[in-house]
């Protein structure tokens, strides 16, 4: 049999688990390609630790490019477009050809541009009947 190609689109926690899981799981023949636009993941549960100094943030974080130790592939770039029917991923003016596709991209501290309201609720104006108050 010859190797899959297994694309893992996103460096978050469920990206690092299914990618670190497959590469125990399966047999050198495969390939498991992480992609991510941020070279750095950093373990968010932990940010209070790190807050209240028992921890520093070396300690949450990891270079991604240390995959590459364990088997994994690791690209930094931006994920521009998946392609389901031709099953591939497109990055960067780059395609990226794969035989299973794991999306677990992270959820978005804020939403696009698109989604935010005109302008900024002032004071004595409500947002689904609550009061609005600078503070």
């Amino acid at each position: 049999m010859a190797g899959k190609t297994v694309a893992v689109l996103g460096g978050g926690v469920g990206g690092l688990v299914s990618a670190n899981r497959l590469r125990k799981l399966l047999s050198r023949e495969h390939r498991i390609v992480l992609i991510d636009r941020n070279v750095w993941h950093s373990f968010a549960p932990a940010y209070p630790a790190v807050m209240l100094g028992q921890k520093v943030a070396r300690q949450v974080s990891r270079d991604l490019r240390s995959l590459e130790r364990k088997g994994i592939e690791f690209i930094a770039a931006e994920i521009t477009g998946i392609d389901l029917s031709g099953k591939t991923v497109r990055f960067d003016g780059q395609e990226l050809a794969y035989d299973y596709l794991i999306v677990s991209r992270s959820t978005f501290t804020q939403p696009p541009s698109s989604a935010r309201p005109a302008s900024r609720p002032t004071v004595g104006t409500s947002c689904r009947g609550t009061a609005m108050r600078r503070s």
